[in-house]
């Protein structure tokens, strides 16, 4: 059964940014502290029903994941001391003072969970007392929480706000074309941050947000706190860190799949607002989890494999790199595919103003991929896919003389993606392995793909039907249309200098990030992960079997719809060593 709806906010915001490839944990954080808001019952508004358990475990939360439980404030309906009731002076004054004591290297959290409304072009958050005819003296201003974030020391400061509601107002006082305008305008607002403030919102304008009574809690508010208990990080770099990024990752795929699944018709998708050049470690699982077949680092890190190098080179560094990690350069899963080292390096990604069938978002700059991962041998195979989901959604099932088993499993959206990463991460934990299988970014693919090289293809810069599965088209060597207009046995052509199949064609291959055309222009020069802010759109790579070969350049960037299963959409998987890096 489903409790009201509500219309959510959730707003993470960082004032003073982290340079990038910066992480603040442990000592070097300072104090952590964190001020949590939550309100069910009100003198003048609707009541809602989990504002308050939002808000008490969200404190558990934080507190099991490091913050002094002393140093972590709740003001919920109900509270033994009046100073700590959600009306507007207490929250205004708890706020004023916890910003003005914190220190340079401190981390302070401010969380709302309650009404929210936009009246008169601002934005507020409805403490217990809130008037909505008298919103300046009632009400705490939006403006008013960025202004004592951005006057704390503190280096960083983080807002989450679940402003969540059905219609505040009394039933008949407004139409409920006021209350859509209402809701219209604050998720704008939301999008006009102040310089230096990143924003995370549970859904994008105009969308409803959800609670459920079986949860007892709003829906992303749920995800948010699973995944500060380890889940973002299980699904990310298996750190024993949360960071910013992989707690949205995860908040915004687990919302988007249980109103897909529990509420037919509605999408609710939480998006990420401004800029972050580097990330931020918001909790500590306190125990890492190292998975099984990983082996610490010996010794120190070889160094980069900085192109151009050839495949002599990139096998030695694979060696190198083998060596330090006491892993094979090839392992096998426990479903039998195959995934080799890919070593640290540095490469121009991008491709010259003068490559023929290139655009503007192939901007040419330096990117360093600072630590080594694994990466599939091949793409996802329809035998592998069904193994592991117990379906095969693929087109090309039936082709006269061909075993289709060894096809790359096509018609999968990047949503069918992620499902098969948790499922075969959960299937290794039980199984030995004890990976957490990704898929590579962007940066990872092109990259790996490259294997050093320079030119439009790892083998060079023309193709005549014997390099890659793609449909050929000048200047690029070969007519269109002598390829074979379908998917073929994977590891059919040559591997390029890492071991990798398939890089140029066979299918499209999706990569986690989200599609921005200006992203590299002025994008972060170590393991970028893609914008920031939520797009519609992920990042497909490698092009396919009826795409022509300017679509299979190793810089080639295109993008689909995330919940979009083409029938030249694959895949093909990566994972992270624990700490591999040793840096």
């Amino acid at each position: 059964m489903f409790a009201a709806r509500r219309v959510l906010i959730g707003l993470a915001a960082l004032v003073g940014l982290v340079s990038a490839g910066e992480q603040i944990s442990g000592a070097e954080a300072g104090q952590r502290w964190a001020v949590l808001v939550g309100v069910n019952r009100y003198a003048q508004l609707g009541h809602l029903a989990y504002c308050v358990a939002d808000a008490t475990k969200l404190r558990d939360q934080l507190v099991a994941s490091g913050f002094p439980a002393d140093n972590v404030f709740l003001l919920v309906d109900g509270a033994e001391e009046v100073a700590d009731l959600p009306m507007r002076e207490n929250v205004q004054r708890r706020i004023e003072a916890v910003l003005k004591v914190a220190r340079p290297d401190d981390l302070v959290l401010v969380a709302f969970s309650g009404h929210g409304v936009h009246l008169d072009g601002k934005s507020y958050f409805c403490p217990t007392d809130a008037n909505l005819d008298s919103p300046e003296t009632t009400m705490v201003p939006l403006d008013f929480i960025y202004r004592q974030l951005d006057g704390s020391r503190a280096r960083q400061k983080l807002l989450l706000v679940d402003a969540c509601r059905n219609d505040p107002r009394p039933p008949g006082s407004r139409d409920a074309t006021t209350h859509k305008k209402s809701l219209e305008g604050l998720g704008e607002q939301l999008k006009s941050l102040p310089a230096g403030i990143t924003a995370l919102s549970s859904s994008a304008a105009g969308q409803i947000s959800w609670e459920d009574t079986k949860l007892g809690h709003g829906v992303f508010m749920y995800y948010v706190m699973e995944g500060l208990s380890g889940k973002a990080d299980e699904a990310g770099n298996w750190d024993g860190g949360v960071s910013l990024l992989e707690l949205y990752n995860y908040g915004y795929l687990q919302t988007t799949r249980w109103v897909l699944r529990n509420r037919p018709g509605y999408v609710q998708t939480p998006e990420l607002h401004g800029r972050i050049t580097g990330d931020m470690v918001l909790a500590h699982r306190g125990v890492i989890v190292e998975p099984p077949s990983m082996k610490p680092p010996a010794g120190p890190a070889p160094p980069l494999a900085v192109a151009p190098f050839d495949a002599a080179a990139a096998r030695g560094h694979q060696q190198a790199w083998s060596r330090h990690l006491g892993q094979s350069v090839e392992v096998t899963n426990s479903i039998g595919m195959k995934l080799v080292l890919i070593p640290a390096g540095e490469f121009i990604m991008g491709s010259p103003e003068n490559q023929t069938d290139r655009d503007d978002g192939e901007t040419q700059h330096r990117v360093r991929i600072t630590k080594p991962y694994y990466l599939g041998m091949y793409e996802v195979t329809q035998a592998e896919y069904e193994q592991v989901m117990g379906t095969n959604p693929s087109s090309f099932t039936s082709v006269s003389g061909q075993d289709t088993n060894r096809f790359p499993v096509e018609q999968v959206s990047w949503e069918d993606t992620m499902e098969f990463c948790r499922k075969l991460s959960a299937m290794s934990a039980e199984q030995s392995g004890g990976r957490v299988y990704r898929l590579p970014t962007e940066a990872e693919w092109e990259y790996a793909c490259r294997a050093g090289t320079m030119m439009p293809f790892h083998f060079g810069s023309q193709l005549n039907g014997r390099e890659a599965n793609c449909d050929g088209n000048n200047p690029y060597g070969t007519t269109k249309g002598t390829f074979l207009q379908r998917p073929t046995t994977v590891g059919s052509y040559g591997a390029n200098g890492f071991g990798l199949y398939d890089m140029h064609g066979n299918v499209w291959e999706w990569c986690p990030d989200w599609y921005d055309s200006r992203y590299y222009s002025d994008s972060p020069t170590d393991d970028p992960t893609g914008p920031t802010t939520a797009g519609s759109t992920r990042v497909i790579r490698g092009g396919g079997w009826n795409g022509d070969a300017g679509g299979c350049r190793a810089a080639c960037r295109a993008r689909a719809i995330a919940n979009w299963p083409g029938h030249n959409l694959g895949f093909r998987l990566a994972f992270s060593p624990v700490d591999a890096s040793g840096r």
